[in-house]
């Protein structure tokens, strides 16, 4: 019997949290005209997020181990980059 009411009131807390996480989840994050660095950007998450927020207006520095693969990244970012943007904005380091 106990194990049905744990299991009652664990799905009551479930629907709960269901319903409250639009207002507990956080804002999105307005990345326009900030400096964001990214560690592992030349491939993966680190180039999606770049990606991201170039699209979104900021500068962006990209950081990885390989040159290679860095230059690569860096050469499709800025294929993403807004028509109106000057691609000197948008650093390379190692």
């Amino acid at each position: 019997m106990w194990g049905w009411i744990a299991l009652a009131v664990f799905i009551v807390f479930i629907i709960i949290l269901y319903m409250l996480s639009p207002l507990i989840s956080p804002l999105p994050v307005k990345l326009h005209d900030a400096h964001v660095l990214i560690t592992g950007g030349s491939s993966g998450i680190g180039k999606a997020l770049a990606i991201q927020a170039v699209q979104q207006g900021s500068r962006v520095t990209l950081v990885a181990r390989s040159k290679k693969k860095l230059e690569e990244a860096r050469a499709e970012v800025l294929l993403m980059l807004p028509s109106k943007t000057k691609s000197s904005k948008y650093k390379l380091f190692l």
